[in-house]
């Protein structure tokens, strides 16, 4: 049985903002860094730590935010020495990111320390609920992707 469509977006809104919260908001707020950076330069940073060198617009649709406000997102990473911007290769008007070293050392600690304090929160979970849960994320991303 389905849940009605105001609870199912309201239930979709929910899980979007727990997740938000404890995987993401809290680290972040827990970091003692010398520079304030945002959860839109993290997730930036990440992205491109997993996914390697991207263009503008390929990252500023994964963070949700629009071209223009995204550029400044890029301008800060880059002045800060986190991030490299230079012009695609096969179509000069695209400009693609990528981390430089201090970025991609900075990623690297953050992933560590990020996977660290996931399995501080998942200790909370007993073993067999650790293994529903991650399969549960599973199907849901599976079946979210076949609706884009």
């Amino acid at each position: 049985m389905f849940m009605n469509e105001k609870e199912s977006l309201r239930s979709i809104f929910e899980l979007r903002s727990i997740i938000e919260k404890v995987y993401f908001k809290a680290f972040e707020h827990s970091l003692n860094l010398p520079i304030k950076l945002n959860h839109t330069h993290f997730k930036t940073m990440m992205i491109l730590n997993f996914e390697g060198e991207k263009s503008m617009s390929v990252i500023s649709d994964k963070v949700s935010l629009e071209k223009g406000s995204f550029t400044s997102v890029a301008n800060t990473l880059i002045n800060l020495g986190f991030v490299q911007k230079f012009r695609d290769i096969e179509d000069k008007r695209v400009f693609n990111l990528k981390l430089t070293n201090k970025g991609k050392e900075f990623a690297g600690e953050f992933s560590k320390n990020h996977l660290a304090y996931m399995e501080q929160k998942l200790e909370r979970l007993t073993e067999d609920e650790r293994s529903c849960y991650f399969a549960s994320i599973q199907i849901i991303n599976n079946m979210t992707k076949k609706m884009l």
